[in-house]
């Protein structure tokens, strides 16, 4: 070979390995950032081509042909490396015998050099799996890369080409280093291989960010909590809102996009100058990160959200904010409802030690003063043990009230419900409840229009509405007079859907203030003196869960000083039959 050429190979030969490691460290630094394996692989490629040329360089200049024996050798694992990461860049596993067949060869070329045997007889095996490699990366490229099918028969052609022109050149070498013609012709086709690799790296990229942005998509739009994107430059507007703000405000997005004030005019008065602060007072503004507020929505309810922000800083200046929404009317009520119930516990707890202490300070008084022997009159003493019994069952009564009630509100109260004529119903109620009547000598009627309920059935626990209305009716006698009337009447509505079960009195009524109250626990209404009226307050919310379980209700009317009425309604049972 002239010298003249010889110094032009040289320097190609040279660009090339320069270009090839400035690819493979290319290749190297991509994956120590994205830690893909298959760019590993092709980094790999690069270096051991480098390595190659390097020996083609070496085998020029010097004309020792063990040099060329040696490339065939890197050739060999530059193939294998592309086809590896081939079959990682298609999530593929790498069958192991490439690794141990690339081996055996590899043994195979250093005992041919060793053994000195003639070039073809070595080169031959290295010939045949370069061509099976290569044919294995057309096969991975054209089954599992999902692109159309012109893209990857075009990559195919590339591979093979460069495949080809790798086996060829195998052969080539058992003659004689002649011309570095096909070694140039290989190198450029190489430059072209490795722009191939770059655009299917790059189309690898825009998939997995389409994927990416398509999962992303799917999550934000599908997502409770509304998201958002709001710049203060150019103009402040929304950039991106989620649908989700249509279930939360009933505006939907379009709204919000062509009306950058839309959040104002929605948001409670109160909280006007929040909401304010973080859309509408420009970058500089103090941003709350997290706050929570009330809107109006397009319905008109008015429902509790949440919204977290951060801000998005350029050059140390505030350029947008982002969010999210989040409707926590529930969470909200269920809080207020906590702290309400909180609040009643403990108002509870306070009116049951008020109420226990005093019948019990009566009984200890009375039990220390017949210990003591400060009572000695026998009929003193006589006295004490009533007033201890009377302390004693108002005692009783109002545990038991507790305890009922505390069953009924915890779903543990135990009814025996019957399926009886309402005209029965009646009956009973008037035989279980006269004697508190009689016992009371105040005047009193009861009445039972049987025609109306004569022939309509019920199901109901009868002990427990008895307990209710002799409930009623023992309020009634506190109230009213020996020369006033109490007056019991059952009775079916017109429709005859309801039984009526009312107690009327013409005692001293209850206040038009204490009327919304009289249901609830431990409640007492005034009497004319201005005190509270005699009992523990739990027998009427009592009552109320007790007609309540019946699927019923009950109402109270009166006129302070002129006497009350209690109604109790329960429905009546009616049959239905399939035609």
């Amino acid at each position: 070979m002239q010298k003249g050429a010889c110094v032009f190979t040289t320097y190609i030969i040279g660009t090339f390995i320069i270009l090839s490691i400035t690819v493979s460290a290319l290749f190297f630094h991509i994956y120590r950032k994205e830690k893909d394996e298959f760019i590993m692989y092709w980094g790999l490629t690069w270096a051991f081509y480098s390595i190659s040329l390097a020996c083609l360089l070496t085998a020029t200049d010097t004309e020792i042909h063990q040099f060329m024996e040696i490339k065939k050798i890197f050739d060999l694992y530059s193939i294998q490396s592309l086809l590896f990461g081939v079959y990682k860049f298609y999530r593929v596993k790498i069958p192991g015998f490439w690794m141990r067949f690339s081996i055996y060869l590899t043994v195979w070329l250093c005992i041919a050099i060793y053994l000195k045997l003639d070039a073809l007889s070595a080169a031959l095996p290295i010939f045949i799996f370069d061509l099976l490699m290569i044919g294995t990366v057309c096969y991975v490229i054209m089954r599992y890369w999902d692109q159309k099918k012109n893209e990857k028969v075009f990559y195919c052609i590339a591979f093979s080409l460069w495949g080809a022109m790798k086996a060829f050149l195998v052969i080539y070498e058992t003659s004689g280093f002649q011309s570095p013609n096909p070694y140039i012709g290989e190198m450029l086709y190489a430059g072209v291989l490795n722009v191939c690799i770059f655009i299917i790296y790059l189309r690898y990229i825009k998939q997995e960010l389409d994927k990416t942005e398509q999962r992303f998509k799917i999550i934000v739009e599908n997502a409770i909590d509304a998201i958002f994107y709001y710049t203060f430059r150019p103009t402040p507007t929304f950039q991106y809102i989620t649908p989700s703000i249509e279930e939360i405000t009933g505006y939907s997005p379009q709204v919000f996009y062509n009306n950058p004030k839309a959040m104002l005019e929605i948001v409670d008065k109160d909280y006007f100058q929040l909401i304010n602060s973080v859309f509408y007072s420009g970058p500089d503004a103090a941003f709350p990160t997290s706050e929570v507020f009330k809107i109006e929505r397009k319905d008109g309810a008015s429902i509790w959200v949440s919204m977290n922000v951060s801000v998005i800083r350029e050059d140390e200046k505030i350029v947008a904010v982002e969010g999210i929404i989040r409707d926590i009317t529930q969470m909200k009520e269920a809080q207020d409802d906590l702290t309400t119930s909180k609040r009643s516990r403990d108002l509870m707890l306070s009116y049951i030690s008020h109420e226990l202490k005093t019948p019990i300070t009566s009984i200890l008084g009375y039990a220390t003063a017949l210990k003591d022997g400060t009572i000695g009159e026998e009929e003193e003493k006589q006295k004490a043990v009533e007033i201890i019994s009377q302390k004693s069952l108002i005692l009783e009564r109002m545990i038991l009230d507790l305890f009922q009630l505390s069953q009924l509100e915890t779903n543990q109260y135990s009814f025996t419900y019957k399926h009886m004529d309402c005209l029965e119903l009646a009956e009973y109620i008037r035989e279980h409840t006269t004697p508190e009547l009689k016992e009371s000598e105040v005047a009193h009627k009861f009445i039972i229009e049987g025609e109306k309920l004569e022939g309509h059935n019920i199901i109901v626990d009868p002990v427990r509405i008895s307990q209710v209305i002799t409930n009623l009716i023992v309020n009634a006698i506190k109230y009213t007079r020996k020369k006033n009337q109490i007056t019991v009447k059952c009775v079916a509505d017109d429709k005859k859907k309801n039984i009526i079960i009312s107690v009327a009195d013409k005692g001293i009524g209850i206040a038009e203030e204490d009327l919304p109250h009289i249901f609830e626990r431990f409640f007492k209404v005034k009497d004319p003196s201005g005190g509270k009226t005699p009992g523990s307050g739990l027998g009427l919310p009592l009552s109320k869960e007790i007609v309540e379980a019946h699927k019923g209700t009950i109402e109270a009317k009166s006129k302070y000083g002129r006497g009350s009425v209690f109604i109790v309604t329960l429905p009546i049972y009616e049959e239905t039959y399939d035609e």
